[in-house]
């Protein structure tokens, strides 16, 4: 099974995880956030209390790409107010709806950073070692917003990542599928099956080939 952990405990002594991290094998650790007091445990909380705190700013939805033979331009983000996103989740009935993804937090969006701190355990950050490391890897943080039905495709991270995430409110349903040699089917698998997939592996599993 997937190891878990306090998010209390953690806060407490972040070399709880020292082995999983070291290993690459993925851990749940629950109540970190409320642990470590961020702001967004009560401004992200739910959907009414984020559009009252953000309602008003302009989050990327997707890329507007040009249609080809119209030049070589830099797809262009296309933002929605999230109080409008907000409106969209709760009136769609599509099989697989839009959600937000975004990784730009300058003009109104700086206000996110203030929302959360990095916990301590995935504090290093190899590309902060520099600016000219930070500068071939500057989008390093996301931020994901969806109702029902949203989510990704069966992938891995394209970038090579060792990342964490953060559930604020919600639920999120994960899949988590140690290195093959061919890519998993998931349409083959039963619910019970996820379920026992989630963290199989051992430390000699490539750290990085997690399929999410």
């Amino acid at each position: 099974a997937l190891a878990e952990f306090d998010g209390h405990a953690v806060a407490a002594d972040q070399s709880l995880l020292d082995a999983y991290i070291r290993d690459g094998r993925p851990v749940l650790v629950r109540d970190l956030a409320t642990a470590l007091r961020w702001p967004a445990c009560v401004s992200w909380a739910s959907a009414g209390a984020f559009v009252d705190a953000h309602g008003a700013v302009p989050f990327k939805l997707t890329d507007l790409r040009m249609p080809a033979g119209m030049g070589k331009q830099r797809p262009r983000p296309l933002r929605l107010p999230l109080g409008v996103y907000a409106r969209y989740v709760d009136a769609t009935e599509a099989d697989f709806p839009w959600y937000c993804f975004g990784d730009d937090f300058l003009d109104e969006r700086v206000a996110f950073l203030a929302d959360y701190t990095v916990p301590p355990a995935w504090s290093d950050d190899l590309y902060e070692l520099g600016a000219e490391l930070r500068s071939a890897f500057p989008a390093y943080r996301f931020m994901v917003i969806g109702g029902a039905r949203t989510g990704s495709n069966l992938h891995v991270d394209p970038d090579f990542t060792a990342a964490w995430n953060a559930l604020l409110a919600g639920t999120k349903r994960w899949a988590l599928f140690p290195p093959f040699s061919a890519t998993p089917d998931p349409a083959g698998q039963s619910e019970e099956s996820y379920r026992l997939k989630i963290g199989v592996g051992s430390s000699r599993d490539p750290p990085l080939q997690w399929w999410l």
